[in-house]
């Protein structure tokens, strides 16, 4: 990301930044994505396992709030990443490597 050339607005120049940056920093936010929606699936699987604890009483209901708290900051950070690897690719749908690009002709 620090190598991303960024705008007068402070935002990311993607026209301007190298495709094999882009392709990198896509490929990068692409694993973080996977690896935020394992995260997800784990939750659902803890959720399912604690469920007759909270319904017992032996787990508050302050410890599901802290875990639905924690399911929207993983929510943001993937809504975020995947933009980010969406904006890459975008930039870089018809590079083929080796600063070559797809001609349309």
């Amino acid at each position: 990301m620090p190598l991303l050339p960024v705008n007068e607005s402070g935002h990311p120049d993607f026209a301007a930044a190298e495709p094999d940056l882009l392709i990198g920093l896509a490929e990068s936010a692409e694993l973080l994505s996977h690896i935020l929606h394992d995260g997800f699936s784990a939750i659902g699987v803890l959720h399912v396992c604690t469920a007759p604890g909270i319904a017992n009483g032996d787990i508050t209901a302050t410890h599901t709030v802290a875990i639905g708290r924690l399911m929207v900051e993983l929510a943001e950070a993937l809504a975020h990443t995947q933009g980010l690897s969406h904006e890459c690719r975008r930039y870089t749908v018809d590079y083929i490597g080796d600063g070559r690009v797809i001609d349309d002709e």
